[in-house]
Formats: C-alpha cells, sequence, structure tokens
C-alpha cells in the first residue's frame, strides 16, 4: 500500500495514481483514495505529492512505457500499409458498365471542346475597330463588323 497523505489531522491513504496532467502550468496528478469512490478522486500537485514520489515516479514511467509502445506499433502499422491506397472499381460496376461509362465520358469531352471552338470561332466572326474622333473630348467610337 502507499503511504498516507495527512491533512487537516485527518489521514488518507493513496490507493492509486489515476491520470497526470497540466493545469494553470502546475504539474497535477488525479489520486484515488483507499475507502472512497470515484467520484472523490482528487486532482493533487507534484509538490503535494512527495512523500508517494516512488509511485508517482513509477506511473510516469508506465506512461513513457505506453507511449512508446503505441508509437511503434503505428509505425509498423505505418510500414506495413505504405502502397497508395486504390479503389477496387470491378466490384462496384460490371465490365460493359465501366466501358460505357468511360465512352460516355469521351463524348462528353469531345462535345464541350467542340462547343469551345464554336464559342472561339463565333467572337472571331467580329473585328472590333476602336477610333478616337478628332475634337471630341474622349469620345471613342466603337463599330462592328461582321466578317
Amino acid at each position: 500500500m502507499p503511504p498516507k497523505k495527512d491533512n487537516d489531522d485527518r489521514t488518507y491513504e493513496v490507493r492509486s495514481i489515476c491520470r497526470k496532467r497540466i493545469h494553470k502550468g502546475k504539474l497535477q496528478y488525479m489520486i484515488k483514495w483507499t475507502g472512497w469512490e470515484d467520484v472523490s478522486n482528487t486532482w493533487e500537485t507534484s509538490e503535494s505529492l512527495e512523500h508517494v514520489r516512488d509511485y508517482v515516479n513509477e506511473f510516469d514511467d508506465s506512461i513513457k512505457s505506453r507511449i512508446i509502445e503505441n508509437l511503434k506499433k503505428r509505425n509498423k502499422e505505418k510500414a506495413s500499409s505504405s502502397r497508395p491506397f486504390t479503389a477496387n472499381r470491378s466490384s462496384r460496376f460490371s465490365k460493359e458498365e465501366e466501358e460505357s461509362k468511360e465512352k460516355e465520358d469521351k463524348k462528353e469531352e469531345k462535345e464541350e471542346k467542340q462547343e469551345e471552338t464554336k464559342d472561339d470561332k463565333d467572337d472571331s466572326d467580329y473585328h472590333v475597330n476602336v477610333k478616337v474622333s478628332p475634337g471630341v473630348n474622349g469620345g471613342v467610337q466603337i463599330k462592328t463588323n461582321p466578317n
């Protein structure tokens, strides 16, 4: 059993250290007290736990070992799944459906290109002449002539 903590002429026995945090810049540990429910757990500063320093160090070491273990596990998973993800399209569509979809896509692309070319051609059907007439204060005449 861990040593006891004295407060106001009462003695409380530390059952275990549950968690660790930094609160308002101070390191704190959540203490589970012997004979008390979990709702009575309290956050205690590192300084107030000097009498249970061995248990605090043991708790810190267990956290470090879990972190290292998890990092090793993640690195193994990362290394084993280094191939990029590729979807298995054949499971969603039959080969015929896939080929017809590709044909439709190509047809749509071709139609879009034709429309763009037509728009460009329509724009080139007109010549725009801009003339500034002398004697008119900045007047501009614009004449459009279809080809």
